[in-house]
């Protein structure tokens, strides 16, 4: 095939492309229900790839997060050196429902609103007002750690037993 025809038109135009496709729906019951067509499945559904949710990826949170710092340092002309050890506690201890995207919303809009060194969890806090996790609240709070969060170039723990548990 690899042919389309303009709608009104009568040539034929080659093409080449490759499709993406990402959804959060079952298509297996979409096509029992008749809302899906079996035959676009068929189509689409070469590789099949299942990325789990950012919740279920913890020890992808600060790599994320540090690459949407550097990525808006970039953007909006600033230095910030990167996050503190508390605001990489709340980051860590969030259930992420809005997944990478709502990450790189909460550090796009910590880096506007703010204007210090580094994101604190304050910077965080109005990206963050669905969290119902006791960690923001006592880094919020300037409650200090349990133990001291060393992150190391890449920002993440330098130990794994620093990771946070996620509640």
């Amino acid at each position: 095939e690899r042919k389309v025809t303009r709608v009104g038109g009568t040539a034929a135009i080659p093409v080449d492309v490759r499709v993406i496709a990402a959804t959060n729906r079952n298509l297996a019951k979409l096509i029992a229900d008749g809302s899906f067509r079996q035959d676009l499945y068929f189509r689409l559904n070469v590789i099949h790839v299942q990325i789990p949710a950012l919740r279920e990826r913890v020890e992808d949170i600060l790599p994320l997060a540090r690459f949407f710092v550097d990525h808006y340092n970039k953007k909006f002309k600033r230095q910030l050196e990167g996050i503190t050890p508390e605001a990489a506690r709340v980051l860590m201890a969030h259930d992420w429902p809005g997944n990478v995207r709502e990450l790189r919303n909460a550090i796009e809009r910590a880096m506007i609103l703010e204007e210090p060194r580094r994101i604190t969890p304050n910077s965080l806090r109005l990206s963050l007002t669905r969290s119902h996790v006791p960690a923001y609240a006592a880094a919020a709070a300037g409650t200090p750690l349990a133990e001291p969060l060393q992150l190391n170039s890449m920002g993440m723990p330098q130990q794994p037993s620093q990771l946070p548990p996620v509640e």
